[in-house]
C-alpha cells in the first residue's frame, strides 16, 4: 500500500511541475502560444523541446529519457488540464469549425530535441533500450504489409463443446480460404485464434 501512495505522490509532484512548465508564472509564453497554434492546428500532440526541458531542470531531461512512463502519462495530464481549463473556448469553436463532436480530446506529448545517447539506429537498438526513450533514425528502403498466411484454422462449438480443424492454402484439397461460421448441423463456431497455424 505504501508503494502505491508513494508513486501517486511522484505522480501528482511530475504533473504539478509540468503544469508550472507550460504556465506563464514560469516566465515565458512560448508553450502556452504553443498549445494555441496546436488547437487551432486541429492537432492533438504538443510537441515538447528537450532542450527547453534541460533549461527548466538539468536533471529532468536525464530522468525524462531514461523512465518515460514515469514522466509522460502525468505530463500528458497535466497538458490536458491546461487545456481544460484555459482554452475551452478555443477547444469548443475548433470542435464546431471542424465538425468534431468528441465530447473529450486527449491531447499527448511529443519529444524533439537533444536525444544525446539515446539516438540509436536499428542496428544499436538493443534489449538495453526496453523502457527507455529512444530516438531512431534510418532510411525506409523498403516497406510492406506482412501478411500472414494461415494454414490451419481451429473452430469450437459450444454446441456440441467440440473442436473441428479445417487447413487452408494450398495444402488444403479445393484451397478453402473462407472461415466456416457453422458446421454441418448448423450450431455455431467460433475460431479460436490461439490455435490456428500461420506461416
Amino acid at each position: 500500500m505504501e508503494g502505491g501512495f508513494e508513486r501517486d505522490r511522484d505522480f501528482l509532484a511530475n504533473k504539478q511541475d509540468f503544469a508550472y512548465f507550460l504556465s506563464p508564472e514560469n516566465g515565458d509564453n512560448f508553450y502556452v502560444n504553443k498549445i494555441e497554434e496546436m488547437i487551432n492546428a486541429g492537432s492533438r500532440r504538443l510537441v515538447i523541446d528537450l532542450n527547453d526541458i534541460a533549461e527548466y531542470d538539468v536533471n529532468l531531461r536525464d530522468n525524462v529519457l531514461a523512465a518515460p512512463m514515469e514522466y509522460l502519462p502525468c505530463w500528458e495530464e497535466a497538458l490536458n488540464d491546461y487545456v481544460k481549463h484555459h482554452f475551452s473556448d478555443l477547444v469548443a469553436k475548433q470542435q464546431q469549425k471542424t465538425g468534431t463532436t468528441e465530447a473529450v480530446l486527449e491531447y499527448k506529448i511529443g519529444l524533439k530535441g537533444s536525444f544525446g545517447r539515446n539516438k540509436v539506429n536499428p542496428q544499436k537498438l538493443m534489449s538495453q533500450w526496453i523502457g527507455k526513450m529512444v530516438c531512431c533514425e534510418a532510411i525506409v528502403t523498403k516497406c510492406s504489409l506482412v501478411r500472414p498466411k494461415v494454414r490451419e484454422t481451429v473452430h469450437y462449438c459450444e454446441a456440441t463443446q467440440q473442436f473441428t480443424k479445417q487447413k487452408h492454402g494450398e495444402s488444403a484439397k479445393g484451397g478453402a480460404s473462407v472461415f466456416p461460421t457453422t458446421d454441418n448441423d448448423g450450431n455455431l463456431l467460433t475460431t479460436e485464434f490461439g490455435l490456428c497455424t500461420f506461416s
